[in-house]
């Protein structure tokens, strides 16, 4: 039986994330599948728990100092290079030869990679990229560049990552979208009261609080609701003190979508960052979309990826704040121009077990 070891650094569980559903197909097809969570610092979300699907779960130890790269940019090569022999420490204990795959998700899963031995074949999920979005300091961008080089095979989740990478490199570079994965099964009861008008966010992208402020003050009638670990501690004090701000934190799908079904609205008040521009159309887009939301945001990615898809795009506060209040005042429901059957569940399942099916 063939071995794989996918390295993330989210615990794992049956989303729509990427990785979680690489890791379920890898299962599926009778691969002795081990997910592990790196690094394990103070904001990670979660913890691994084992289900019935025969995924080992296990997590790095506890690491008390993490790397950020919004501090951490202009660490020189000596201060990144201590920091990274620190957080591997806290992973001394996997046998990385014993794998005859190991799957590295971008960011700071690279740090393992000189760990993994040369036989070993490397898989590097690009879920973001980190010269691109996740990182400034110029140690960590030059790990994803050396890790473009070795690995194996390259997967990407959209074909304008693919046009980013070298094209020597795009040989081994495959292009398999994120999806949805709403359960038709469950038993969604409404959670609002009756009568009451209510807009929603549910992601793990960090959030403006100055915007949320303005659109909690000026509707005082709408009910703001946040899903995922994506605000501050000062920005919940001072949200928390409206009335009409509920913060919920990282939730299960079974919690969240009942939300999302019954919302009016669906608000993506990004905190501006510059990797906006790559990011754009996206898994949290989707889940808004299945079930017909109007949406604001701040604008991400091109704009030509969201023509008919009912997403209204702000350029500041005011004007964020300007169009909720203008789309709450007559809820609608809208029908987009989205392929829900081609990022089902069921759908991205077959293109990444055509690819486990294609491993040498």
């Amino acid at each position: 039986m063939k071995k794989v070891l996918l390295v993330s650094p989210y615990p794992y569980s049956k989303t729509s994330r990427g990785m979680d559903v690489l890791t379920e197909c890898f299962a599926e097809l009778n691969w002795d599948t081990t997910h592990f969570t790196f690094p394990n610092v103070f904001y990670t979300m979660g913890k691994p728990v084992s289900d019935s699907s025969g995924v080992k779960v296990l997590a790095a130890k506890k690491a008390l100092v993490p790397y950020i790269d919004q501090f951490m940019k202009w660490f020189p090569r000596a201060l990144f290079e201590l920091m990274t022999f620190y957080q591997r420490g806290k992973a001394d204990f996997i046998d990385y030869s014993g794998f005859d795959y190991i799957v590295l998700e971008s960011g700071k899963p690279l740090f393992l990679q000189d760990l993994i031995p040369q036989h070993v074949k490397i898989i590097y999920r690009q879920s973001d990229s980190v010269r691109y979005i996740l990182g400034k300091n110029q140690y960590y961008v030059g790990l994803e560049d050396t890790i473009l080089q070795r690995a194996e095979k390259i997967i990407v989740v959209k074909e304008r990552f693919k046009e980013l990478i070298h094209e020597n490199l795009r040989k081994k570079v495959l292009v398999i979208r994120n999806g949805y994965a709403i359960p038709a099964e469950l038993n969604l009861k409404k959670p609002y009261q009756a009568g009451t008008k209510n807009t929603i966010y549910v992601g793990l992208a960090k959030l403006d609080a100055h915007t949320l402020l303005q659109i909690c003050k000026k509707i005082p009638d709408l009910n703001v609701h946040i899903f995922g670990s994506c605000l501050t501690r000062l920005d919940l004090w001072k949200l928390r003190k409206l009335k009409n701000f509920f913060y919920y934190g990282f939730q299960p799908k079974e919690k969240y979508l009942a939300y999302l079904k019954y919302a009016d609205l669906a608000i993506l008040p990004f905190k501006y960052r510059d990797g906006m521009k790559w990011e754009g159309f996206t898994t949290k887009f989707l889940n808004f979309m299945y079930y017909r939301l109007p949406i604001v945001s701040y604008v991400t990615g091109e704009k030509s990826e969201f023509e008919g898809m009912g997403v209204y795009f702000a350029s500041d506060e005011n004007e964020f704040s300007n169009l909720v209040h203008k789309l709450i005042s007559s809820p609608l429901k809208v029908d987009t121009s989205v392929d829900f059957q081609f990022y089902s569940h069921a759908e991205r399942k077959k293109e990444y077990k055509a690819f486990i099916d294609s491993l040498a």
